[in-house]
């Protein structure tokens, strides 16, 4: 068993090894899809909201316009509306609306005197049209900016078509605002046509409806005005009214004709209607750059494993050696069990402690940048509590000198000192690597919370050593000190999560922390299991 143990040790390093690699890749990847997924959410969120936002201010807009014309009781003069309109600013202020517009309510016997009317006012040219063939009709009698496109549009009667009609006839049952549904405006007088719709808002003097203030839209001209500010976003767009999905009232180009990776839609309610804003990602939004991060991960995960096989086949060799050797010596076999467990021992607990580490790491941090920077932090503090126990034969560790590696970053900055006292104590292996987390976490959290005082951040650790119940133990006192208190810090955050874990299971101690007038301070006690007191 021992042989066949030995000789497939390898091969099983090498599974155990990349399968722990695998999933570390697949996590980064989840990571990473989950941000892009995230982030393209916002990106069709922020298009949408800009959409609503820019009709927002035109309904606002034309529920002032009514207010003018209810307070002046319906008279209101082409001059007086031409200015008043003027002063609305819509080209430079409300970008996308094609105008600002009166359709009264009008009686078939009624159209010869309104004809008359709007001859006189706008030139012989200018008539009610197509004839009002029903009880009533809504002629365009006012409407600014008076441009060679708005100009076509006087006097056409919207009730004689179905949409429009549609549109005021809710907006007269409900008593709010009623957008219509895709239509060609009369205005579009070149080739350079684009989809239109209409908002209504009824207008009542001396309690009826005597017509509608309006505004017609260019669809395009709208979006555009809408999007403004978002061209380089990676994403195309396209709205439908969902009444007339055929009929799309904007859509971008489709430049290389491929499928999307992604896309998504958003309802938004315009005057009473629903719009669906379909938002797809272009080429540009799915860089190969994005997925960086897990090739770089699943690449390091590789060559771990290659080497961990690499490690498993030297450690296979020594052992055949040690196996020769003790066939001259009972006492040289059982050093090469020992050692053979210890190393066992060693490797499941680094292995076990990494896993940890990233797991916690994973579920605490925003992005990926964030995890592979406070993961390298972490591990790197592992590394200089190594680095002093491989200094020791690999058996110990000086808390001294492990307490002043990781405080280093405190004393070397400008703004903060940091001070350690007490008597030698060594740690084993176990110890150490916990008690440099500790440490680690604790000055990552000074600098983090504590470095605003004024004066520059004073970290001040001390030691001692007790007996309880004939067992020696280690007290150690962490303090955080400023020109100003440190303001608590609130919540149980990972760091809190990491450190009690580390001192209640691999150092068997007891943590507390309190927040003081000067700053913040933790009482660690612990036993020493193997360690010896200089």
């Amino acid at each position: 068993m021992n042989i066949l143990r030995q000789r497939y040790l390898p091969a099983l390093v090498f599974v155990v090894v990349a399968f722990a690699g695998l999933i570390f890749t697949f996590t980064a990847h989840d990571l990473r899809e989950r941000a892009t997924a995230s982030r393209f959410a916002r990106m069709a969120d922020l298009v949408a909201y800009q959409i609503v936002d820019l009709l927002s201010s035109h309904t606002a807009l034309l529920r002032a316009t009514v207010s003018y014309f209810e307070a002046s009781d319906g008279r209101i003069s082409t001059d007086d509306f031409g200015e008043f309109v003027k002063g609305l600013n819509l080209t430079t202020e409300y970008a996308g609306v094609h105008g600002m517009g009166f359709a009264q309510l009008t009686r078939a016997e009624d159209v010869p005197a309104l004809n008359d009317e709007l001859r006189r006012v706008y030139g012989p040219g200018v008539v009610v049209f197509p004839p009002i063939a029903a009880e009533l009709g809504t002629p365009i009698v006012l409407l600014e900016p008076q441009d060679a496109r708005n100009r076509e549009a006087l006097g056409y009667d919207m009730f004689s078509e179905a949409h429009r009609r549609a549109a005021m006839e809710r907006a007269l049952a409900t008593n709010r605002m009623s957008a219509s549904a895709p239509v060609q405006l009369v205005q579009e007088i070149t080739s350079d046509k684009q989809q239109g719709f209409l908002i209504y808002a009824p207008v009542r003097v001396g309690g009826s409806v005597v017509g509608f203030i309006y505004a017609p839209y260019r669809a395009t001209d709208l979006h555009r005005a809408a999007l403004r500010g978002l061209e380089d976003l990676p994403v195309r767009v396209r709205t439908v009214d969902t009444s007339a999905p055929d009929l799309p009232l904007y859509e971008m180009p489709v430049a290389d004709g491929k499928q999307p990776s992604r896309a998504t839609t958003r309802d938004i309610t315009i005057a009473d209607r629903t719009w669906r804003v379909e938002v797809a990602a272009t080429p540009a939004f799915d860089q190969p750059t994005n997925d960086l991060p897990t090739v770089i991960i699943g690449v390091l995960a590789a060559l771990l494993a290659l080497a961990s096989s690499s490690l498993a086949r030297l450690y296979q060799r020594h052992v055949d050696a040690l196996q020769q050797s003790a066939e001259l010596a009972n006492e040289v076999a059982e050093q090469r069990e020992l050692l053979a467990h210890e190393m066992r021992h060693r490797i499941k607990n680094h292995i076990a402690r990494f896993q940890a580490i990233v797991r916690f790491t994973r579920r605490n941090v925003s992005d990926m940048d964030e995890f592979f920077t406070v993961l390298n932090a972490r591990l790197m503090a592992m590394g200089k509590a190594q680095d002093l126990i491989t200094q020791n034969a690999g058996q110990f560790a000086d808390l001294k000198q492990l307490v002043t590696a990781e405080l280093g970053q405190i004393s070397e900055g400008a703004d903060g000192a940091a001070s350690v006292l007490g008597p030698g104590v060594q740690l084993n292996a176990r110890q150490s690597q916990a008690m440099a987390l500790v440490i680690h976490e604790l000055t990552t959290n000074a600098m983090k919370y504590g470095s605003s005082a004024q004066g520059g951040l004073s970290i001040g650790v001390t030691w001692s050593l007790h007996d309880q119940d004939g067992q020696q133990r280690v007290r150690l006192a962490w303090r955080e000190r400023g020109d100003t208190p440190t303001e608590a810090r609130t919540g149980q955050g990972f760091g809190t999560e990491l450190i009690d874990t580390l001192v209640e299971g691999d150092l068997d101690g007891t943590v507390d922390r309190r927040f003081t007038s000067e700053g913040l301070a933790v009482d660690l006690d612990f036993a020493l299991d193997q360690a010896t007191a200089a």
